[in-house]
């Protein structure tokens, strides 16, 4: 049994750091998005009253960014710190039950 359950952790390590590769990659576009963001702003100021109409947009545009931005981060942090804590915990447990054999 206690195989079979080292098996599965290995396979949930494996994606969970597939995951967080995504999610880093994830984090990095949005930043490199904020930036496009940042660009649109500048030629927005260029053109003066004809820039005027892409400035709502812009905002919505930002807005999706951050909400994507800061989604994913939460989830980073927080994924990882628990899914490890529950990794150190399942190990516990096992390592607790060879012993006891």
């Amino acid at each position: 049994m206690a195989k079979i359950i080292k098996q599965v952790l290995t396979t949930m390590r494996h994606w969970l750091s597939e995951v967080s590769k995504h999610n880093d990659k994830t984090i990095k576009i949005t930043d490199n998005l904020k930036l496009a963001l940042l660009n649109l702003k500048v030629e927005q100021a260029h053109l003066g009253e004809a820039g005027k109409t892409i400035q709502p947009i812009a905002k919505k545009i930002k807005k999706t960014i951050l909400e994507l931005h800061d989604s994913t981060k939460n989830m980073v942090t927080n994924g990882r710190k628990e899914l490890r804590e529950s990794f150190s915990e399942i190990e516990k447990y096992i390592n607790k039950k060879e012993d006891i054999k």
